[in-house]
């Protein structure tokens, strides 16, 4: 079953969807699925659901990525491909359910985990960018903050100025040479988190 499960996720990246669609709905056809199994194929046919059409994981709504985490907090090769869309692009970080239960409660499972969305969150669009790059992110109220574009070589090539109250700050790169950067939010003069960017005119 791995075999299919794989051959439908690269059909869905290269954009065959009828045919990674196609795939993934033979297998209850071509195996006999135990219960795991069949729980296993239900998370992934929805987790197929809500990425296909999906251009851009970065520009899921609200309720799209609520979706997503929930396929997140299940078990198996879904949730694990769930909890790592969120990790790369929305800035989340999965840790294990550290939670007592009380008297009455079951004890949770050992694979229990909960997604925690930091503070401070960035992330740059388009991505490749042409002529200008677009910074969406969230800090909180007071904060000062900059974003720091820093070269393969590891030199600093510009450090952008960002307002709170924004949350998207747009950026001349025609003057930037074509390759990858990495961009850093930095606020209160601590780095915070990373991107990377690529850049081509």
């Amino acid at each position: 079953m791995q075999p299919h499960y794989l051959q439908a996720d690269i059909l869905l990246q290269a954009g065959q969807e009828e045919a990674a669609e196609t795939t993934l709905f033979s297998i209850p056809e071509t195996f006999l699925l135990t219960e795991k199994q069949q729980a296993e194929y239900n998370n992934k046919l929805a987790l197929f659901q809500l990425l296909s059409g999906q251009a851009d994981i970065f520009k899921l709504d609200s309720l799209e990525v609520v979706a997503l985490s929930d396929i997140a907090q299940l078990e198996g090769l879904a949730a694990q491909q769930a909890r790592n869309l969120l990790n790369y692009a929305y800035g989340g970080e999965w840790e294990p359910d550290h939670s007592l239960p009380t008297a009455v409660e079951e004890r949770p499972a050992v694979s229990a985990s909960t997604w925690h969305r930091p503070q401070a969150v960035i992330r740059a669009f388009p991505n490749p960018a042409e002529a200008t790059v677009t910074f969406e992110f969230a800090i909180l109220a007071g904060e000062k903050a900059s974003v720091r574009l820093i070269n393969a070589m590891g030199r600093s090539v510009a450090d952008i100025p960002l307002s709170p109250q924004a949350g998207l700050k747009e950026w001349d790169v025609s003057g930037l040479a074509e390759g990858v950067y990495w961009y850093q939010l930095w606020i209160d003069n601590k780095p915070g988190p990373v991107g990377k960017l690529a850049i081509q005119h």
